[in-house]
């Protein structure tokens, strides 16, 4: 199975959607909340290179946010 990580923020309705995407698909996921454990947006923009949540990260790999989550499960199945 694949190792996928998402960077999320509370209220976020697109970390929402990215979140049901992947449960629907009964993968696993690590969740990094920003605001806790010292995520700020700047780790989020340091890390991914984009300052909106979500930000998905598949194998090691930066995916994007839930379009572009939405594009790599429909591509991956």
């Amino acid at each position: 199975p694949p190792r996928i990580t998402f960077i999320s923020k509370p209220g976020c309705p697109h970390c929402a959607r990215a979140r049901e995407m992947l449960n629907k698909r009964g993968d696993r996921c690590e969740e990094i909340e920003m605001g806790s454990n010292g995520i700020s947006y700047s780790t989020l923009q340091a890390v991914s290179g984009k300052g909106t949540t979500p930000q998905v990260f598949i194998d090691g790999q930066h995916i994007g946010g839930a379009d572009e989550l939405a594009a790599w499960l429909a591509k991956s199945k």
